[in-house]
């Protein structure tokens, strides 16, 4: 769930589990990568009205079936991604 704290966009888990969340501002492809417990809060850091950007959110232990890159940003936006077991950063 999106909303804004403290002028920032921020996302909720609503997840009953630990989710992987991934977000890139397509402005300048800067990427936060971060852990977000049940229920918890994440704040991107970005405010609303900002350029666009794209996210991905998948159980802990998993990863997005593409690429996390700018040259899937449609797919990704469309939500045309499952998530698979693997680690981000292989």
């Amino acid at each position: 769930m999106w909303s804004v704290a403290k002028e920032h966009l921020v996302a909720r888990n609503e997840c009953s589990r630990a989710m992987t969340f991934m977000f890139m501002t397509l402005e300048d492809g800067h990427v936060l990568q971060t852990e977000v417990a049940p229920g918890a809060w994440v704040d991107t850091g970005r405010t609303p009205g900002e350029n666009g950007f794209m996210f991905t959110a998948c159980p802990v232990g998993f990863v997005p079936s593409v690429r996390f890159a700018l040259e899937n940003k449609q797919t990704i936006s469309d939500s045309l991604y499952n998530c698979q077991p693997g680690r981000p950063d292989a």
